[in-house]
């Protein structure tokens, strides 16, 4: 025998216990829009899931046909990202729409953002909405990386309490596109500099 009681052997094995239960109990993920909750972002479904589940919760599309989920994440992600098709125009896209702004603003639009075989750029944009669904004020950001990368941009806005702020991503167009183009996006951040 090593020498250890039983009631030695316990009281040391008792405290690893509890430790390793609390280890798992902090891995455990937790019910949130995305991949981090972020007080400060705009954008309240940024990593496109819900409890670890696809979600669109907040997002609208031209054509939810060329729109679909992937499991390909950037190392900051969680489970789903955002995967878009390219058309031939108009140009497809997923918006955000934020509404009670007002005055002159500065945001910030940052989004994690990786391409395949696209011929023409991916976008990310952020705008005022207009009366025929165009931007008013756009600041837009192309892109054609095909690896993760976080893409981002400043934009500063003149804003009237009826006026829709909104970000825009857009796999872009394309006349015949390989059958593999696509785009993903992910981790979607606007916030308020000032």
């Amino acid at each position: 025998m090593n020498g250890l009681s039983h009631r030695a052997r316990f009281r040391v094995r008792a405290p690893l216990l509890a430790l390793l239960t609390l280890a798992a109990g902090l891995s455990c993920k937790n019910d949130t829009t995305g991949p981090i909750n972020d007080a400060g972002n705009l954008v309240t479904n940024s990593g496109f899931e819900l409890n670890d589940k696809p979600s669109y919760v907040g997002w609208s599309f031209s054509n939810p046909a060329d729109t679909a989920v992937s499991d390909d994440v950037p190392l900051a992600g969680g489970t789903w990202s955002l995967l878009m098709r390219p058309e031939f125009l108009p140009s497809p896209y997923a918006r955000y729409y934020i509404t009670g702004e007002n005055g002159r603003r500065v945001y910030s639009l940052s989004v994690w953002v990786k391409t395949t075989n696209l011929t023409e750029p991916a976008h990310i944009a952020c705008g005022i909405l207009q009366p025929d669904r165009t931007l008013r004020n756009e600041v837009q950001v192309n892109i054609l990386g095909t690896d993760w990368t976080q893409y981002s941009l400043e934009d500063t806005l003149d804003i009237i309490t009826t006026d829709t702020l909104v970000v825009e991503l857009s796999p872009g167009t394309a006349q015949a596109p390989p059958i593999d183009a696509q785009a993903l996006f992910d981790i979607v951040r606007l916030t308020r500099l000032f």
